[in-house]
């Protein structure tokens, strides 16, 4: 009966702390030492720490961010939970991406004469577009662009007039 007892609580507690998370220490009780607590009594660490937050409480971009930050939070935590080795095949997909466009050495390539390239590339890219592509772009911008005639009332043309006579050289 004891044993029974002890695990209805142990499944119990495993339930609270799968439903609310882990409960704060109190005041007076020290937390459980981490890896990230055992790494901070390090002072050199704890200094780079506060430096790191400092600048980045003072950054232009620190609203942004955090909102953003919040906002992935918020909808990746379920597809985590749910599919958590999805989530990391597609963390490395786009690290793999980023570091396959080194976007570190764009402005360096900006800077070395490579500028003209967006426009190539912009060229290349319209000149491989079919034609009729661009006759159904030219027609959607031009009725696009048509003033919108009210309906009005079918009017009857005019007879035409005499034909005019040949004239000879």
């Amino acid at each position: 009966m004891q044993g029974a007892i002890l695990r209805l609580a142990a499944s119990r507690t495993r339930l609270r702390l799968a439903l609310c998370g882990p409960v704060a220490p109190a005041a007076g009780e020290a937390a459980a030492p981490t890896w990230w607590s055992g790494l901070l009594d390090v002072p050199a660490v704890r200094v780079l720490r506060d430096a790191v937050t400092n600048w980045w409480k003072q950054h232009p971009w620190h609203t942004a961010g955090s909102a953003a930050a919040t906002a992935v939070g918020v909808a990746l935590q379920p597809v985590a939970r749910r599919h958590p080795w999805a989530l990391v095949a597609a963390a490395a997909l786009a690290g793999g991406l980023i570091a396959t466009s080194r976007p570190w050495r764009w402005r360096t390539r900006l800077a070395a004469g490579e500028a003209g390239a967006l426009p190539r590339l912009l060229n290349d890219v319209l000149a491989t577009l079919p034609v009729a592509s661009w006759l159904v772009m030219l027609a959607a911008l031009a009725q696009a662009m048509a003033p919108a005639e009210p309906a009005a009332a079918p009017a009857t043309e005019p007879a035409p007039g005499p034909a005019p006579p040949p004239v000879e050289p």
